[in-house]
């Protein structure tokens, strides 16, 4: 998952911010989500929150975790298997595209 960030607003929206995609953003549309500019967030009733999460595991893989907590995992990798050209690693059998930091 790439960097994406999911809060609730004070007035009870849900702000998310995450990397430029148009598929999203055109999905985000359809919602009606809206573009803050100035804190380089979209914002969702929080009605929308099933269709949202739906559409946030399409395009960055996101997963809800039933508690509601989102964690970050650094998995350092040491004389695994690592498909360079793909820059895929395989976690608990399933494909993620990864950063890989040196």
């Amino acid at each position: 998952m790439e960097n994406l960030k999911i809060f609730a607003t004070a007035d009870g929206r849900i702000s998310v911010a995450v990397p430029f995609s148009r598929g999203f953003n055109a999905a985000a549309r359809s919602i009606s989500g809206c573009w803050d500019a100035p804190a380089k967030v979209w914002t969702f009733d929080s009605r929308d929150r099933e269709r949202l999460t739906e559409i946030l595991y399409k395009f960055f893989g996101y997963v809800e975790h039933p508690s509601g907590e989102l964690a970050t995992v650094r998995v350092t990798l040491d004389g695994g298997t690592y498909e360079e050209e793909r820059g895929q690693v395989k976690f608990f059998g399933a494909c993620d595209c990864v950063s890989l930091v040196a």
